[in-house]
């Protein structure tokens, strides 16, 4: 079983869209999290990168392959990073949040798959700290 000391948050902001959330035909498989245009997107978790490419749909991706049967999607990037095959460590820096197309905000999206089968990733991030 896993801990939720395991993962770090990829950025600090709101979740402005949750796991399972339509957003008009589609469904979301992963979270958005609200972030700075430009800000550093770090690796949730140490592991291996396996795709750091454009998709359709999602833009600028990065995959990790956390080897243990995890990964982590970080998409609508401005940067790509991280190379293909390169070793990271938790906290690891592996892009830069962008806007997309017509977009007001910058935000990145986040999925966690497990056994390849998406998973809301509220429940392996630890629980954002509360303003002091």
């Amino acid at each position: 079983d896993y801990s939720k000391d395991e993962f770090v948050w990829p950025v600090t902001g709101k979740v402005l869209k949750y796991y399972r959330e339509k957003s008009g035909m589609n469904t979301n498989r992963g979270i958005q999290i609200q972030a700075s245009q430009g800000e550093n997107v770090m690796a949730t978790k140490a592991g291996r990168v396996v795709f750091a490419d454009y998709i359709p749909g999602y833009g600028q991706t990065v995959i990790l392959d956390h080897l243990d049967g995890f990964h982590s999607i970080y998409s609508q990037n401005a940067n790509i990073l991280a190379k293909v095959g390169a070793q990271v460590a938790k906290g690891d820096v592996i892009s830069q949040v962008g806007i997309q197309n017509n977009q007001q905000i910058a935000y990145l999206y986040f999925e966690i798959r497990k056994n390849t089968i998406d998973d809301n990733p509220l429940y392996y991030l630890p629980r954002p700290k509360r303003a002091q």
